[in-house]
């Protein structure tokens, strides 16, 4: 999906409906991001993924070029996109997992995983069956 938004901005003046094709890429991205807000899917998984796919699309992506300053444009701005995601990951990736910070105390994170109501076993640990 991460790749089908760089495709997406690459190929924007190549669109028959521009309209329509950002809205309904936006709708898909929208709606796999509130379905993370459901228990027992992690939403984390999900905005990894999709960070780790603009990262890894902005350098496998042969992009198509319109004129000479298109070109430079692209040809210089991937790279640094791919650049600042990357360290966009892997500097917390670095800060959770090898220098044991707890996440679980930054305040408001918890919501990102579980949509916050009143009930509190819908977020909380639920007993699965089995």
């Amino acid at each position: 999906m991460a790749y089908a938004v760089i495709d997406l901005i690459d190929h924007y003046p190549l669109l028959w409906n521009q309209r329509r094709e950002p809205l309904l890429l936006g709708a898909i991205v929208s709606l796999t991001l509130l379905i993370g807000f459901l228990p027992w899917i992690d939403n984390y998984g999900h905005l990894a993924g999709f960070f780790i796919g603009l990262m890894v699309s902005t350098l496998v992506h042969r992009p198509i070029f319109f004129s000479k300053n298109d070109r430079r444009k692209k040809v210089i701005i991937y790279p640094i996109i791919g650049g600042l995601l990357a360290l966009g990951v892997t500097v917390p990736m670095y800060i959770l997992f090898y220098k044991g910070y707890d996440a679980s105390n930054i305040p408001g994170l918890r919501w990102l995983s579980c949509w916050p109501s009143n009930d509190l076993t819908w977020c909380g640990a639920a007993p699965v069956p089995i």
